[in-house]
């Protein structure tokens, strides 16, 4: 049987994929600017916003199953506000 991440992976995967997220939305801006809206590229994008959305989404769930101890269980893959002021300023 396999065993389900710690807290602190799950934490770290929160992170990554929060950033990863922002970095995304940011190419789809600049690049949705550049290229029409039906293109390969658009689409691309639109999908891997798409499949990170859906995977913190499913790791969300299962971090609520797999630690329901944790009590702020629902900031570690929506870390919201707080999380981006520190990552910017530090």
């Amino acid at each position: 049987m396999k065993h389900p991440p710690t807290i602190e992976e799950h934490r770290t995967a929160g992170r990554a994929l929060f950033d990863l997220r922002n970095y995304l939305l940011g190419l789809s801006i600049r690049f949705g600017n550049k290229y029409p809206r039906g293109s390969k590229a658009h689409r691309r994008l639109f999908r891997a916003l798409e499949a990170v959305d859906a995977l913190r989404c499913e790791l969300d769930n299962r971090i609520f199953h797999e630690h329901p101890e944790l009590p702020n269980a629902a900031s570690v893959y929506y870390p919201g506000p707080c999380y981006e002021d520190s990552a910017s300023h530090g």
